[in-house]
């Protein structure tokens, strides 16, 4: 392989990766309870996944006063951090989404 011919083809690798870590519109992010970096610009970075209510909490938690059948089953964007979790709605849904680096997929495939 030639000097230029190599250099051509790690052109279009780091053109592929570029594009790979592009924040997307929120509208284009996977729906099937994969993890995902969202970002909102009033509040950077957060860890998010869209997925029913009733495959993130423990059914010990299922009877708590407020939770009904609509509220468990409809999908919903949920973040993550060290301390807490919850859903978010309205302006708090983030704006756009990258997927996680490789190797750092939560056991999501």
């Amino acid at each position: 392989m030639s000097l230029e011919s190599a250099l051509r083809s790690a052109n279009r690798q780091l053109e592929f990766l570029q594009e790979e870590r592009r924040w997307r519109p929120i509208e284009t992010a996977p729906r099937d309870g994969a993890e995902i970096l969202g970002w909102r610009e009033d509040s950077g970075v957060m860890l998010v996944r869209f997925v029913a209510l009733i495959d993130l909490i423990p059914h010990l938690e299922l009877d708590e006063p407020g939770i009904c059948g609509e509220t468990l089953e409809a999908p919903d964007w949920f973040y993550a951090d060290f301390v807490d979790g919850g859903r978010l709605e309205g302006d708090e849904i983030p704006t756009h989404w990258v997927p996680l680096p490789e190797g750092m997929n939560g056991g999501n495939q």
